[in-house]
């Protein structure tokens, strides 16, 4: 005899109820938190029901979770104050209450999650959330500040889930040697300055695309689709011991089905690199992304270096580098004539080129200048910059020197709002130099995106008031 599939039969329509609960349950305790995060201090409290039938589940309940702290050492991140509520029924989950704080700043999320039939067996087809975020810390350490301001909507529209958001990082550092992987690769088929010029920042836009492309693929994530604009204003910094360089610019990031694209443009401000203890001045820098997939922006930057040669007169290397970032052409100019890549080097290490590095005015040039030292006093210069900017929380902090090596001059600067940019310079000095010691305080407003004013208080030389009008 066949079997009898009646024993296996499921009434959907016999009633039933599920109770889960939570009386100050330590959020330690919870793994799928505690795995990831360093130090956890919260509860949860709550009671969610589950009855009526298969059929026609009905969801009712409350849930809350509180944490006074949420950090992640190796991420940056330091969260406090939580505060999160929800409130559900048949049809949707609602946000009573939810926001988060760090040391600065704060995120605070509204609004439900629903289906217009029933939330256990439809889809979420009825959603309206509302973040804001007001100065928001998101991650703080190990030299990386983050901060956040700007809100997303995420809503129902024709049957489809959009998202659109619009923000502004008001601030920001990164310090590149904290977020830069080891790279095992043999480099050595690259040319010298290539690796300085673009060292193995550039395969992060790689990283990048792989990061998204290995994301997996969720349905309900998949078929969100819509565009994030972030802004990001002149107060944005990328360091490491050797390279203080503001950004600005704007990105759009646009998800359409399973792609990630960005668009937009980052720029370069003010900003300097040392290459072999020499300060490169930022002359130009952009990358665009024109949205292609993979991601492969274009880039047109320029750095230069001003030096005497042996004969004491004014000269100048630039590189600049063009095409794309996984393709890029590095041209080198000296006083605007264009030179290979070993001249290039000798140019910056010696002052002069390489068919004059004979061994008679290699010695000849070391009693005019030494070097070596010269060399290792401008790494010395630059990592203690780094390291004490960093330390006293400036934006800038630089010690200089003349190419006569007459007169040192320490300069520091810190945005005092996102528009007055102000900065301190005192040369002193050195040696059997007569020169008197300088001392002069920048104020640097911003008027308009490419208005600025200028008022500069020292010397007589030195004081006035300038008007300065940046063109793109």
């Amino acid at each position: 005899m066949p079997p009898d599939d009646s024993s296996s039969f499921i009434n959907e329509e016999k009633e039933f109820e599920v109770n889960i609960s939570a009386d100050n349950y330590d959020l330690a305790d919870a793994e799928f938190i505690s795995n990831y995060f360093d130090k956890i201090e919260g509860k949860i409290n709550g009671e969610i029901q589950i009855k009526n039938n298969l059929k026609d589940p009905r969801l009712d309940g409350t849930l809350e979770i509180s944490a006074s702290n949420l950090k992640k050492d190796k991420m940056g991140i330091d969260y406090r104050n939580i505060k999160i509520k929800l409130e559900a029924d048949p049809d949707k989950i609602r946000i009573d209450t939810a926001y988060i704080t760090s040391s600065k700043g704060n995120i605070t999320v509204s609004g439900f999650v629903g289906s217009k039939t029933n939330i256990l067996t439809g889809g979420l087809d009825d959603v309206n959330l509302n973040l804001s975020s007001s100065d928001f810390e998101i991650i703080k350490g190990k030299g990386n500040n983050i901060q956040l301001d700007g809100s997303l909507h995420l809503y129902s529209q024709n049957g489809t889930t959009r998202f659109d958001g619009d923000f502004v990082i008001p601030r920001s550092s990164l310090f590149l040697p904290s977020l830069t992987k080891s790279k095992t690769a043999d480099k050595g088929d690259e040319p010298f300055l290539v690796q300085a010029v673009l060292p193995d920042d550039r395969n992060r836009i790689k990283d990048i695309d792989t990061v998204v492309s290995s994301i997996p693929e969720l349905n309900p994530v998949k078929d969100i689709n819509g565009s994030i604009k972030i802004r990001i204003p002149d107060n944005t910094w990328v360091k490491s011991s050797n390279v203080n360089i503001e950004l600005n610019g704007d990105l759009i990031i646009e998800k359409t089905g399973g792609d990630i694209v960005l668009k937009g443009k980052i720029k370069t401000g003010r900003g300097y690199l040392y290459f072999y203890g020499k300060k490169f001045n930022v002359t130009k820098g952009e990358l665009v992304f024109n949205g292609e997939k993979p991601i492969n922006p274009y880039i047109d930057a320029a750095i230069e270096y001003n030096f005497r040669s042996p004969t004491k007169e004014k000269e100048k290397i630039e590189i600049s580098v063009t095409n794309t970032i996984n393709d890029p052409r590095i041209t080198y100019t000296h006083d605007d004539e264009i030179i290979n890549e070993g001249d290039a080097v000798s140019y910056i290490v010696f002052g002069t080129k390489m068919e004059n590095l004979t061994q008679s005015q290699q010695s000849e040039m070391s009693g005019n200048q030494n070097v070596v030292s010269d060399a290792v006093t401008g790494m010395l210069a630059s990592s203690l910059s780094s390291h004490v900017g960093r330390a006293i929380g400036l934006d800038v902090f630089e010690i200089s020197g003349e190419d006569n090596w007459q007169s040192a001059y320490l300069t520091a600067g810190k945005y005092a709002t996102d528009d007055l940019y102000i900065s301190y310079k005192h040369g002193v000095p050195i040696g059997n130099s007569s020169d008197t010691e300088i001392k002069t305080l920048n104020f640097e407003y911003e008027i308009l995106d490419f208005l600025f004013i200028q008022v500069i208080g020292g010397n007589s030389e030195e004081s006035g008031m300038n008007i300065i009008i940046k063109l793109d």
